[in-house]
């Protein structure tokens, strides 16, 4: 018996179907456009907060650090409460012309934080030593090393926090900063740090206090 002839059978392809492009009800467009309102509102109150926050820490600093100043000014003994206030005035007026001043640049390992400092303050310091003489007086030695002190405080995010962290994990820091007029670089280490943190609809703000003092200049 002859074999049958064999017929090829081909595959032909479905045609393809556009996808269609997803239409809404009024009902979930409102519901759609209710989310995107409640997190544009979301957002609006973070940064509300945020700024809030910065203002009611800066009031604070600044009562805080007036109560200081006013404190300094009674145990002089002047003449009486006119005096004292001009004083005061005249302390607080000179510190916040030096802050505006030597505020220009403020870096730690080329991280920029003068946008972020909310109170700062600088200082130099010779290293002292006493001694009992033979005869019984106490005698006083003064080295002048002029060695720069920066104590600062800061306002942030969690995103400026993480970067601050991974800049103070080094065992020695190289900062910039201005002072009396004058851009100054040197090595430092931190003296004390301290850290805290708020958190309103899952962002994070944080409150900084930083001390850092130079061990070694690099450039004056």
């Amino acid at each position: 018996m002859a074999d049958e002839p064999k017929t090829d059978v081909q595959n032909t392809p479905e045609p393809k179907t556009e996808p269609q492009p997803k239409t809404y009800s009024e009902a979930e467009y409102n519901a759609l456009k209710s989310q995107l309102d409640s997190l544009k509102q979301s957002a609006k109150d973070n940064e509300d907060f945020k700024k809030k926050f910065e203002q009611s820490e800066q009031a604070r600093k600044d009562f805080e650090h007036k109560t200081k100043v006013s404190a300094f000014v009674k145990s002089l003994g002047l003449k009486d409460d006119i005096y004292e206030k001009y004083v005061s005035d005249l302390i607080l007026e000179t510190q916040e012309q030096e802050v505006a001043t030597d505020m220009a640049v403020l870096k730690i390992n080329n991280l920029s934080i003068v946008e972020k400092t909310s109170s700062y303050s600088i200082s130099r310091q010779d290293i002292s030593r006493s001694f009992e003489a033979e005869n019984g007086d106490t005698k006083s030695y003064i080295t002048r090393k002029g060695r720069y002190t920066i104590d600062l405080k800061l306002v942030c995010d969690g995103a400026f926090y993480s970067q601050l962290e991974t800049v103070l994990g080094n065992d020695e820091l190289t900062v910039s900063f201005t002072y009396a007029g004058s851009g100054h670089t040197a090595y430092m280490i931190k003296k004390s740090y301290k850290s805290s943190c708020e958190t309103l609809n899952g962002s994070e703000y944080w409150s900084i206090s930083l001390s850092l003092a130079e061990c070694r200049r690099t450039k004056h």
